[in-house]
């Protein structure tokens, strides 16, 4: 059964590596799944080749640490670079890696060729070794915690601004799924770690390993469905935003900041030029409408269409153009022409690109569904 798991393992990684290898227009977040799915193959390779060996497997714990120490910081990169929008790969990222390096250097420097001659010898030889495992498991663990924390956090961030760059909702921008792989990894390796901490040798590592490599079969799986057809955002702001200068009027200290030279009447000028091409074009259709093709069509910034919703209008973008698309499906419900149409069709027709958006939102908006709305005009 377990080699059957392992199997499984690495012809969905290799399947996974070339899917993505082969992906048209491969973004700097794709090259660095690319590693995570190496990474993750050469775990699964590793233990079916250690699984023919009589080795106590308990003291191959440095070749464990130093691959599972790159998986905290690779996840995080691959969410810092699926969210921003970068021309080349920051070489100061690469220092996200130094923990492993760490690892590395203290493995040779106790190392000791004298008594080491074989995979077997080696494991017998590093399961002596109890304080500098603890150490090097404390590390991991540190690791594990910080970049979750700043990888939930961007995650978080990440979900807010959504509403601030999209129209609608899907898994291509949602990164729901990299939360549960996130999630995911936490929970398994603290687990797993604080096993070890205690004694390894006490415990059935057998059973570790099949829950482990479980779990890693199905994160691949997730990384090939969802990681493949995520789409690269650009919602994560690196700078403040430009905010509105003013000092004449009380409408205008009321605005939140004051430190640049965007006026206020500049900011009229771009929310009835906003509110003038999404009402004139009907460009709430779209149903896959963002800030970035609204920003391309009037030649104003992303940011500044972004603050002058949320501050001029008061509304995210999310919500300033779904009121649009409610209001085009409450016209076609009370249209007789549109009597005899399922609520699915006038959703589509109205630029939602779900049944379920279009209903969580027209209750949100009428505090009704499409179904009870529909029974008042009767």
């Amino acid at each position: 059964m377990y080699s059957g798991i392992l199997y499984i393992g690495i012809a969905h990684s290799i399947y996974s590596i070339l899917l993505m290898a082969i992906k048209r227009e491969r973004k700097i977040s794709d090259k660095i799944m690319i590693l995570f799915l190496i990474i993750i193959l050469s775990v699964f390779v590793v233990e079916l080749i250690t699984d023919t060996l009589t080795v106590n497997k308990v003291g191959l714990w440095p070749l464990g640490i130093f691959k599972y120490l790159t998986f905290p910081p690779i996840l995080f990169l691959y969410l810092k670079y699926t969210v921003v929008k970068f021309n080349k790969f920051d070489i100061n990222d690469s220092f996200h890696f130094i923990p492993s390096i760490i690892v590395l250097i203290l493995v040779i420097f106790f190392y000791d060729s004298g008594k080491i001659n074989s995979i077997s010898t080696f494991a017998s030889f590093f399961l002596e070794l109890n304080e500098l495992r603890i150490f090097l498991g404390s590390i991991f663990i540190c690791s594990l915690w910080i970049y979750f924390f700043y990888t939930l956090k961007i995650l978080l961030k990440s979900k807010e601004k959504v509403v601030n760059e999209y129209s609608y909702n899907s898994s291509e921008i949602n990164l729901q799924w990299l939360l549960f792989v996130a999630v995911s990894f936490f929970i398994l390796f603290n687990v797993l770690v604080a096993a070890s901490l205690i004694d390894l040798r006490y415990l059935d590592v057998n059973k570790i390993e099949i829950i482990r490599n479980l779990v890693l079969v199905v994160v691949v799986y997730v990384l090939n469905v969802w990681g493949l057809k995520q789409r690269q955002l650009d919602i994560y702001e690196q700078k403040t935003l430009l905010t509105f200068s003013s000092k004449k009027t009380n409408q205008q200290e009321d605005l939140k900041y004051s430190n640049t030279g965007l006026s206020l009447d500049k900011a009229e000028e771009y929310k009835e030029k906003l509110i003038n091409f999404v009402e004139s074009t009907e460009a709430w259709m779209d149903n896959e409408l963002s800030i970035s093709k609204i920003s391309e069509q009037i030649n104003i910034p992303k940011h500044i269409i972004s603050q002058v919703l949320n501050e001029c209008i008061k509304k995210n973008f999310y919500t300033f153009i779904n009121e649009y698309r409610i209001e085009h499906a409450i016209k076609l419900i009370k249209s007789p022409d549109y009597r005899a149409i399922s609520f699915v069709a006038i959703a589509y027709e109205s630029g939602f690109n779900s049944k379920s958006s279009f209903n969580n939102y027209f209750k949100k908006y009428t505090g009704m569904t499409p179904t009870e709305y529909k029974d008042t005009l009767e």
